[in-house]
């Protein structure tokens, strides 16, 4: 970022808005370098809140006709309303801008596929040096505002101490301080207008208190059933991280890594493909040592012809190297994932570890973002990231399909297929929340603390399905604030019919509501409530609106709602952020309104009575609660009793 940039407000968003770009850019140059380089695509008409900016002036790209077009639909709407304020302050101007889009529409050259795009990562940062957006709130450098809270007893230690008006900005520029790009990218915020300035010096130190120049040790757990035909892009995405880093800034945050890889009753030969692959980049990467332990056979394997070559390398080239220890051993006698996990558990060395499944694909700096972040926050007990779930088609005449992070080192078996981006939660105490109802965190793009898991006993090695649920749960009921997930895409999560979340759905989805149901009571008997009469019929009518059997079961899951989230909040409130609060309070009234929906859509047309104003049979309780909590939403209302009355007659 030039120095020149440092104007207007702190984003962390690019709004490009033109007709369609590939899913990804040509990464072959150098793909993990590049970081995956591509764009997130979007319609425009459907984005709300931050991404409904079809105009801005931060950091837009857009096409000089569609600009030329939009300069003069706000020119000619100033005249007819003998306005001139549509051009004459900055903030006015991209609302204006906006309206102008969608009033143009097809008559734009982007038009054709009406789409904005997002880049897959961070490309620039600005400041607001000045209150010269005074329309509409933006940040000023300096403020902190747009961050996620991680510890609300904490002081705040992320804010710099150097004064952030426009003439000391400019002596820290001059003096060679320049913006700590990479902070940007791993501290989460829930605004892509934030305040916080992060610097660096001339020597590249961050002045953060988060940053300390120690090597760190991180273990990466692996279990391995099966999968000959992808374990080896698994582990390369691992391996290619440490690669990476040495060509950067940040070797010095990760000179050494553990690998441990679980045999768990693995027969297709898929650990023997991913130590042949290890080789492979052991060949090609001279910055890069690789030690494999296979403890089944009690046998060492080192590359004894790389190690000599190390040797005589001078001292410079050494301090860029970095140590990976693969660690092989065999599953303990009991079947399953979470006894693989607790056997893995164990022979992990490091105090952080990081989860990864033998036919995922964790994606470029995820390991070092995680890690940063939970060296310099001793409060968060697990960071999670965003995935993506995709799988493999066969269909080899499809043109337009997305590339796999680092698939320039590992084959893929055919043409990736996103099947849906899963965004996590990033406000702690609102994740715990969530948490309540379903999993919101991706099981193998977490990073967590060794000694915080064995205080809690580790995996339950009697839950076969939804082992990582039960395990965060039990965390959260300990401390609601311990997980929290970074703002980027952490892993690529493979789905096919072997995977046991697909073919096992069923049993899966009964575990899960089991595992809910032990959360929910505890939750309600930390506030005296009885919960004798809590029915799992209730808590799937909660979790799935849709499954009701009838206008009761709705009726009961609102009103078993309402006990937890005062049993929640009873417990918890202490502990949460104004701005969590309100989140809470939102989505507990979007899951009265869908139980409220259901209750019209599905049972109305037998119980019209209970929905008419003046109905003889009494007002449905779950649809008077809806009108009592949210009675902005009448026109939502209107439109389901319309509906309704026409269907009935």
């Amino acid at each position: 970022m030039s120095n020149t940039q440092l104007y207007q407000s702190v984003t962390t968003r690019l709004a490009v808005s033109v007709p369609y770009l590939n899913n990804v850019f040509d990464t072959d140059t150098h793909e993990s370098a590049r970081q995956h380089d591509g764009v997130y695509l979007y319609k425009t008409k459907s984005g709300s809140i931050e991404w409904n900016y079809p105009f801005d002036l931060s950091g837009g790209v857009y096409r000089c006709e569609d600009v030329q077009m939009i300069l003069k639909q706000i020119r000619t709407e100033d005249k007819e309303s003998h306005n001139q304020d549509g051009l004459s302050h900055p903030n006015t101007f991209e609302l204006r801008g906006h309206q102008a889009v969608l009033a143009l529409g097809d008559e734009l050259v982007s038009a054709g596929k009406f789409l904005s795009a997002v880049p897959s990562r961070p490309l620039m940062v600005v400041l607001a040096v000045n209150r010269v957006q005074n329309v509409c709130h933006a940040p000023i450098a300096g403020s902190g505002e747009g961050r996620v809270t991680y510890n609300t007893t904490s002081v705040d230690e992320n804010k710099i101490a150097e004064p952030t008006d426009p003439s000391s900005l400019l002596k820290l520029l001059k003096c060679c301080h320049n913006l700590d790009l990479e902070r940007y990218q791993w501290t989460p915020y829930n605004s892509s207008h934030i305040g916080d300035v992060f610097l660096r010096d001339q020597l590249n130190v961050s002045h953060s208190t988060e940053v300390r120049e120690v090597s760190p040790d991180v273990s990466v757990l692996l279990p391995v059933h099966s999968g000959v035909n992808v374990a080896s892009h698994s582990i390369a995405s691992i391996i290619m991280q440490c690669v990476d880093m040495t060509r950067g800034s940040q070797q010095s945050f990760l000179s050494s890594m553990q690998i441990v890889i679980v045999d768990d009753r693995c027969v297709d030969g898929s650990i023997d493909a991913m130590i042949q692959t290890c080789k492979t980049l052991l060949a090609s990467h001279p910055n890069i040592l690789i030690t494999v332990i296979d403890h089944r056979l009690g046998q060492t394997t080192l590359d004894q012809e790389h190690q000599q070559q190390q040797k005589h390398e001078p001292i410079m080239h050494m301090q860029s190297t970095i140590s990976i220890d693969i660690d092989i051993i065999t599953s303990s006698p009991s079947p399953g994932v979470a006894s693989a996990l607790n056997t893995g558990l164990e022979h992990c060395k490091s105090e952080l570890v990081a989860r990864m499944d033998a036919d995922d694909i964790t994606t470029p700096r995820r390991l070092i973002s995680q890690l940063r972040f939970m060296r310099g926050n001793p409060s968060i007990n697990v960071v999670g990231a965003s995935a993506v779930i995709f799988s493999i088609k066969d269909d080899r005449n499809e043109n337009d399909y997305p590339i796999l992070p680092y698939h320039s080192v590992a084959a893929s078996d055919g043409q990736c297929h996103i099947v849906r981006t899963s965004l996590s939660v990033l406000d702690p105490g609102f994740m715990s929340w969530t948490m309540l109802f379903t999993c919101t965190i991706a099981h193998p793009s977490v990073m967590f603390r060794k000694s915080v898991i064995e205080e809690i006993r580790g995996y339950d090695e009697s839950i076969k399905y939804a082992e990582d649920y039960d395990l965060w749960l039990r965390l959260l009921g300990k401390d609601c604030r311990s997980i929290l997930c970074l703002p980027f895409v952490g892993v690529w999560h493979r789905k096919h019919n072997h995977c046991n979340s697909v073919a096992n759905s069923l049993a899966q989805k009964k575990e899960s509501n089991k595992i809910c149901h032990r959360a929910i009571k505890e939750i309600l008997s930390s506030a005296d409530f009885n919960e004798e009469s809590l029915e799992n019929e209730h808590i799937s009518t909660l979790k799935d609106p849709s499954t009701a059997t009838s206008l009761d079961s709705l009726n009961d899951a609102a009103k078993l709602l309402l006990k937890i989230e005062s049993s929640f909040l009873h417990k918890n409130t202490s502990l949460l952020t104004e701005y969590e609060l309100e989140l809470i309070h939102n989505d507990c009234n979007a899951r009265i309104g869908e139980l409220a929906t259901i209750a019209v859509s599905t049972f109305g047309k037998d119980n019209i009575d209970h929905f008419k104003f003046n109905g003889t049979g009494g007002p449905c309780y779950v649809w008077r609660l809806w009108s009592d909590r949210c009675p902005e939403e009448q026109f939502q209302r209107l439109s389901l009793l319309c509906h309704l009355t026409t269907t009935s007659s």
